[in-house]
């Protein structure tokens, strides 16, 4: 946790000092911090996801959802990431275009988890006569 803390204000740090000499720099020392960050994370979140996997397996039960529910996160995750670098280096409009193209791409990605609570409610419906 102190990495990234530390990461994080020298991230801060650099950009503001570069931004009073170089303004066009201090994005590039955002992006690269924002990539360091999610480095030093990757470790924790390849743990998360492998507990999440044992967690499916033992149950015996959604685990053709499973992969649905990784790429989603997966998804959701760098199109957040992708987003804040555009609004950091002041391009709000192509941030928002970006969050729309994602959630359009979750949707997509979703579908058959869609697909299948709209089987299962027929099933119901065609019980319940």
């Amino acid at each position: 946790m102190f990495q990234i803390i530390a990461i994080g204000i020298l991230g801060a740090v650099l950009s503001l000092t570069v931004k009073a000499y170089r303004p066009e720099f201090s994005i590039y020392i955002s992006i690269a911090c924002g990539i360091l960050l999610f480095v030093t994370v990757l470790s924790q979140l390849t743990d998360i996801m492998a507990y999440i996997n044992e967690i499916f397996n033992k149950s015996g039960y959604g685990k053709t959802y499973f992969p649905i529910l990784l790429k989603v996160l997966a998804i959701a995750y760098l199109t957040d990431f992708i987003t804040q670098i555009c609004r950091d280096a002041g391009e709000n409009g192509i941030a928002s275009k970006t969050e729309m193209a994602g959630k359009i791409f979750i949707l997509y990605v979703s579908l058959p988890v869609f697909t299948s609570i709209v089987s299962m409610l027929e099933i119901l419906l065609e019980v319940g006569r």
